[in-house]
């Protein structure tokens, strides 16, 4: 997930990208379903780099599977 966030927001230090996706896991500690998860974390990852560091770079904007 890292690596995609970090092509996705190239400006963005990795080390930023690293906390910020440990923050969105962390937020789901409690989660009794866990399938689900990853999924979410990497939407709340999203959002946060997005609000961060602007628009993620072209072909980004979205990660697999996922749609608008």
């Amino acid at each position: 997930m890292v690596t995609r966030l970090r092509a996705a927001w190239p400006t963005v230090d990795e080390a930023t990208v690293e906390a910020v996706v440990r923050s969105a896991y962390e937020s789901f500690r409690e989660a009794r379903v866990r399938a689900y998860v990853p999924i979410l974390a990497e939407r709340r990852a999203r959002k946060v780099l997005g609000a961060a560091g602007g628009a993620p770079s072209p072909g980004h904007d979205h990660h697999e599977g996922e749609r608008s």
